[in-house]
């Protein structure tokens, strides 16, 4: 949790760095094959930690889903 706190902060700092840097808010135009994504840098920056913060529940749930499964055996083979 320490790690993605500090990597949030990183990426703040980076996006307003960037920012300043231009002298206005920047956009962010994304090609791929025929589509075209074009986007501010604020709602990008907004977009990817969005899906930062959804990979770290996901892993999260996962991983607890996992140990779950674990307990629920080890409960079993200690009852018998």
């Amino acid at each position: 949790m320490k790690f993605i706190i500090k990597l949030i902060i990183v990426l703040l700092l980076a996006s307003v760095v960037a920012i300043y840097a231009n002298n206005g808010i920047g956009h962010v135009v994304i090609f791929v094959k025929n589509y075209r994504l074009d986007m501010t840098l604020f709602s990008f920056i907004v977009f990817i930690f969005g899906i930062e913060v959804i990979f770290y529940f996901l892993i999260r749930f996962w991983l607890n889903v996992r140990q779950l499964s674990r307990k629920i055996n080890n409960t079993n083979m200690a009852q018998r």
